[in-house]
């Protein structure tokens, strides 16, 4: 089942190939931590970093990114699911 398109602002995942940490895009790179990720704001944002990540993906360098939607709750950044 597909899931709904997001409504909210998202985030960019992916595993790093050499390490398997769980990292997180930021200004057309990558990040371990997920505080310092990158939240984009609209759809067209977020597709087009998903396009950038893909170099990384050709290059080998990471695996499986995908976009995740988020919220701030009490003043933290939390992942919707």
């Amino acid at each position: 089942m597909a899931h709904p398109p997001a409504t909210g602002p998202q985030m960019l995942t992916a595993n790093c190939l050499r390490r398997g940490d769980v990292i997180y895009w930021k200004d057309g790179g990558w990040v371990l931590d997920f505080a310092q990720g990158e939240v984009l704001a609209t759809p067209a944002a977020a597709n087009a970093a998903l396009e950038a990540a893909q170099t990384f993906v050709t290059g080998n360098k990471v695996v499986a990114p995908y976009l995740f939607e988020v919220r701030e709750e009490n003043g933290k950044l939390r992942p919707v699911k």
